[in-house]
């Protein structure tokens, strides 16, 4: 009769974790001096933080994040929509809002191939090109078609498509192209600011 008590708070314990943790699911913004900053977790085990992807795994109150650059702990607290992150490699705790899926999908307007963070307008005085949430860029007045995922741009040219690796970090996209990188900074968006 004990083992069964033990089998079933066992089971009571990993159940009460599971759905803490799958409320972590999803897409969440902070404001850093008026910027957007996106953190998303993936039920994959995947994620991203200010354009920076890591995978991840949850540890009671822990979320460790594994990037290319380390591994580190972070604190966090679930509360209705809002999560709370600290400690890791944050120099000051972040307070995030849940984003609904469904306002995701209706402003971004996206497929399962476009990352968010590329759409807008991208120079640095040689080069400028803008991503669209509709699958088409404009590079440096040509429009194409692109994917981006896995942070891999793939660019369509007719029947020939182009794969070159990305990365984002804050508002600088940094691109490899013919084997040199190439880095655009994001130019002012004249969205209205938010209240």
């Amino acid at each position: 009769m004990h083992f069964l008590r033990l089998i079933f708070l066992i089971c009571s314990i990993n159940l009460t974790l599971f759905g803490q943790s799958t409320g972590l699911y999803g897409t969440w913004e902070a404001f850093e001096k008026k910027e957007s900053i996106l953190f998303v977790l993936n039920k994959d085990g995947s994620g991203s933080f200010d354009g920076i992807a890591f995978s991840y795994k949850i540890q009671e109150n822990e979320l460790v994040a594994t990037f290319d650059y380390g591994v580190f702990n972070y604190d966090y607290l679930l509360k209705d929509n809002q999560l709370t992150l600290k400690e890791g490699n944050l120099e000051h705790p972040y307070v995030f809002k849940k984003i609904k899926e469904e306002i995701v999908k209706t402003v971004v307007s996206l497929s399962k191939n476009i990352d968010p963070l590329l759409l807008g307008t991208w120079s640095n005085g040689s080069h400028k090109v803008v991503f669209n949430a509709d699958g088409t860029m404009i590079a440096d007045e040509k429009k194409q078609i692109y994917e981006a995922q896995g942070l891999k741009l793939k660019v369509f040219n007719g029947n020939q498509m182009e794969e070159n690796p990305y990365s984002v970090y804050q508002n600088i996209i940094s691109i490899a192209l013919n084997g040199e990188i190439i880095q655009l900074k994001k130019e002012e968006q004249t969205l209205p600011v938010k209240k």
